[in-house]
This record gives C-alpha cells, sequence and structure tokens, in this order.
C-alpha cells in the first residue's frame, strides 16, 4: 500500500525542554530551494542567543540534512529521520536549540532532535495534493434531464452552463464511462492539481 503524502501550507512549530536545553522545531513548506537559506536567516534573527540551527528537507526526490555544528550523528539525521516516517514533501525543518548549561549526551541530544521534530510534524496541520481534471460536456436537450440527475446523485458541481443548439457544461472530476451513453462529447479542458485541507 502507497502511503499517502502530506504538504504544510502553513508554518508548524514545537517548543521542548530538556535538562534546561531548549529546542524549537520549525516547518516550512517550500516552493523552491532558493527558499531554505530565507527561512534560516529569518530564524537566525529571531533566535540570535541560539549557536546552532540544524536542519533537514525534502524536496520532491532531493533529500539533505545538516547538522549545523552540532554534534555530528546528533541532529540532522535524526531531523531527518522524523521527516522521512511523517511522509511530507516539499518541506523544510529547522531545530533552534538553546544550549541549557548541562551537556546532555549524543544518545539524549539525538532523542531530543527526533522528538521535537516528530511532535511538530504530528500536530502540524496536513494537505494534500489534489489532481482536478475540468471537462467539456456537450448534452442533446433531451438526454440534459438524465445528465443533471446524474450530476445531483453523485454531487458534482457545475462550473459553467452555455445552451447553443445543445447543452454545453463544465464539471470537475467526473467518471466518463459512467457519462458515456448520456453526452454526444467529452472534452478536457484542463489538468490542475490543488491543495485540499485534511479533516483533523
Amino acid at each position: 500500500m502507497v502511503e499517502p503524502t502530506f504538504y504544510l501550507q502553513e508554518k508548524a512549530n514545537y517548543e521542548y525542554y530538556c535538562r534546561k536545553s531548549r529546542f524549537l522545531a520549525y516547518g516550512f513548506y517550500l516552493n523552491n530551494l532558493t527558499q531554505i537559506m530565507d527561512y534560516i536567516s529569518s530564524l537566525k534573527a529571531q533566535h540570535h542567543q541560539a549557536a546552532h540551527f540544524p536542519y533537514a528537507y525534502i524536496f520532491h526526490e532531493q533529500i539533505f540534512a545538516s547538522d549545523n555544528g552540532e554534534p555530528a550523528h546528533s541532529a540532522a539525521e535524526n531531523i531527518l529521520s522524523a521527516l522521512k516516517s511523517s511522509h511530507f514533501n516539499n518541506i523544510l525543518v529547522v531545530v533552534v536549540r538553546y544550549f541549557g548549561g548541562l551537556k546532555l549526551g549524543l544518545p539524549t541530544l539525538g532523542k531530543c532532535f527526533y522528538w521535537t521534530t516528530q511532535q511538530m510534524l504530528q500536530g502540524a496541520i496536513k494537505y494534500q495534493l489534489k489532481e482536478i481534471f475540468t471537462y467539456q460536456l456537450r448534452v442533446t436537450s433531451i438526454m440534459s434531464a438524465s445528465l443533471y440527475k446524474y450530476l445531483n446523485q453523485n454531487n458534482i458541481k457545475i462550473k459553467s452552463t452555455v445552451w447553443d443548439d445543445d447543452l454545453i457544461i463544465e464539471v470537475e472530476n467526473i467518471d466518463l464511462e459512467a457519462i458515456t451513453p448520456l453526452v454526444k462529447e467529452a472534452k478536457l479542458l484542463s489538468r490542475t492539481n490543488e491543495f485540499t485541507k485534511l479533516e483533523s
């Protein structure tokens, strides 16, 4: 079974304390890779007392993670591990850490980065990308009542209606096989993507 892919459309964040160290995870939707340094620079300006800003991103098929000065194998791989298991795409996660004066040790530090990232992603508002097909249907006046009945029964909204010799209507994501006996012609007008918010 293929796991669904999720997207952020609103910035997400989560704060976690461990032995006086403060961890703040931020999630951002990426339209392109040039946004990454802009987001990180913005966080550095906001958290100018934090020393390191480890991050990870998944952008289509491109995957990258950086410890950004944190001990090797403590931040980047744990942020990325939490990110991969959440099934998000086109996303940047940055975890800001304020050192609390006590060394956590590598295992605990890694767990903190993983936990903070995981909790931020679990609490984020998730979106999925829906593919929308818009069709133009040409229908004779005799068959128009049957088509309207089908559309009503299947809760399919009509985008536009024009009458000439026939009825011409625009609809989205209709089952072409089901309506073939009812229409003279079905023409694909467009194919687009739209983000739809998942119900919590």
